[in-house]
Order: C-alpha cells, then sequence, then structure tokens
C-alpha cells in the first residue's frame, strides 16, 4: 500500500511537472512568438540595374527559421558602395591606403586595411581620396565641422565653392505600418542625394543660399536677385544652378 501511494505521488509530481513545463513552453511562444537570430545589409541591382539597399532579417518563428528582405532603394553611401579602396590620412599619422565605407546620410566614415569581413574602425579623418576626389573635413570652421567637404570648378573673387555630398532618407511611413510585402518590393525608404554648396575663403565659409544674409555679401539689390532666381528656378541642391546663380551675384 505504501509503494503504492509512493508510485501514485510520483506519477501525478511527473504529470504536473510535465503540465507545468508545456504551460511555460507555451506562455514562452505565445508572448513571444517570434524572436530575432541575425540581421545584416546588403546591396543588390535591382532589374533596371539601379543599386538598391537590402536589409536581411532571419528569424525563429514557431519553431521554423524565417527570413525577411526589407528593400530601401537606393543606397546611404558613396558612390553606392559600402567599402570603397581609399587613400585616408588620419590625424597626427601618415596617408594610409586601405578601404573606406563613407555614410553620406550620418557623415560617418569607417576605414580597414584590407577588404576582408568586418565592421571596420570608426575613424575621423582629415581628408581621404576615392578615386580622383579628395574630401576634407574642415574642424576649425563653424558651419563646416560637420561632414567631409570635395572641392568644384568654380572660383571667383578668392572665394572657392566645395560641396558636401549628403544624402537624404526618406521614410514611407506607409509601408512601415502595413508590413513588407516580399513579392512587390515595397521600399520603406529612399535615399536622396541632397548636396550643400558653400563658399570659403581662407577661415570664412558661407553657405550658399537665397537668404539676405547670404546675398548681402555680394549684392544691394534684393529685389533683383529674388526676380533671378524666380525667373531662372534655381535648385540649390544642383551644381549648375548654384554657379549659375553665383556668377550672376558676383
Amino acid at each position: 500500500m505504501k509503494n503504492l501511494l509512493l508510485l501514485f505521488t510520483f506519477i501525478s509530481g511527473y504529470h504536473f511537472a510535465m503540465s507545468q513545463n508545456y504551460d511555460v513552453m507555451r506562455d514562452i511562444v505565445e508572448q513571444n512568438p517570434e524572436y530575432k537570430i541575425e540581421e545584416y545589409f546588403e546591396i543588390k541591382n535591382n532589374e533596371d540595374g539601379k543599386p538598391e539597399l537590402v536589409k536581411v532579417e532571419k528569424s525563429i518563428l514557431n519553431g521554423s527559421q524565417k527570413i525577411t528582405r526589407i528593400y530601401y532603394q537606393g543606397t546611404p553611401y558613396y558612390l553606392d558602395q559600402q567599402w570603397v579602396k581609399a587613400t585616408v590620412k588620419l590625424p597626427n599619422q601618415i596617408p594610409l591606403d586601405g578601404y573606406l565605407s563613407y555614410n553620406q546620410v550620418f557623415h560617418r566614415t569607417y576605414f580597414k586595411l584590407n577588404n576582408t569581413f568586418g565592421a571596420g574602425t570608426l575613424v575621423q579623418p582629415e581628408y581621404f581620396t576615392v578615386d580622383s576626389t579628395t574630401f576634407l573635413a574642415y574642424p576649425d570652421i563653424d558651419i563646416l565641422t560637420y561632414g567631409f567637404f570635395a572641392p568644384t570648378e568654380f572660383e571667383k573673387q578668392g572665394y572657392k565653392l566645395i560641396e558636401r555630398l549628403d544624402k537624404f532618407q526618406d521614410n514611407d511611413v506607409s509601408n512601415q505600418l502595413q508590413g513588407y510585402v516580399v513579392d512587390k518590393k515595397k521600399y520603406v525608404a529612399s535615399f536622396i542625394p541632397k548636396p550643400v554648396y558653400f563658399l570659403i575663403k581662407g577661415n570664412k565659409a558661407l553657405k550658399v543660399e537665397k537668404n539676405g544674409y547670404f546675398i548681402k555679401h555680394f549684392s544691394t539689390d534684393k529685389k533683383a536677385v529674388k526676380q533671378f532666381l524666380k525667373q531662372e528656378n534655381i535648385d540649390f541642391h544642383h551644381k549648375e544652378d548654384v554657379i549659375k546663380y553665383l556668377n550672376f551675384l558676383m
């Protein structure tokens, strides 16, 4: 009788533990139906040959692996490549040849000596050269402390025109709210080039724009300037338009 009682107690305890374990697992699945195991970005050309950034997310859903690809139109990188060959001059160092990743949305630069797998090291170069274009940093000029600047062919009255090759991330909120549909390739965001132009002369710099502060450095006839801007439909993110505007002012 005693043995039967012990056996009954053991069986009851076993079934109770199993039921408790099942409840715990069920709670985990119900509360966390999907958890991410890996994510990374890759750049691919679409059917039109244009680059797009793809975020690949790998997760576990109810015990099975799930892969989701989220598409961005364009990329945030210079030349639409995550890594490009470059010569980089870091503070207090000789120029180094290696590979640079230049994010034009946040103006972050990462550097590594070899084109191997890895994120590289976040750096703040004095300058870097990709192909034949050299980008300079101007940490001592207030309005130029953010980003890197490339020269243009325009020079007049001692001023040189330089450009910061910004990209703007335009998020499509509707696609983010509705979710991503793999077959339809909806973009959750687009990366749009929006270069910004500055005139530099020694340690003085001016942002090229249509406001009165900029105009008064070169003209007293604001009415004529405004008429010119309207008539020519000047786009301040377009280099040819900016040079046309400066030639009118200077």
